[in-house]
């Protein structure tokens, strides 16, 4: 469980001074205010996870890009080569 991005303490004592809350009162709105940022407050870890989740998809995404620029490159070796051999034939016939 993660804590409070804000002194708990400091706010139930503000409460308690400044705002005249009872004891019971100022408690249940500090947790409440707790309870609600530790749902929605983004930490250190989460930031970590989704930093290690992000190299991980990138580290994926590089490996593939590299099989399709291989795949790529023998289709075009190919075309190149057929090519060739068309314009051979081609000139081969012309020729005879």
């Amino acid at each position: 469980m993660t804590t409070a991005p804000f002194d708990t303490l400091k706010l139930a004592t503000a409460l308690r001074e400044k705002a005249h809350f009872t004891a019971e009162q100022a408690e249940g709105i500090t947790r409440a205010f707790g309870d609600a940022f530790e749902e929605r407050i983004t930490t250190r870890e989460d930031i970590e996870q989704l930093d290690t989740k992000i190299d991980q998809l990138n580290a994926r995404v590089e490996a593939k890009l590299e099989a399709l620029e291989l795949r790529l490159t023998i289709k075009l070796g190919t075309i190149v080569i057929v090519g060739i051999g068309a314009v051979t034939a081609i000139v081969k016939f012309i020729h005879a």
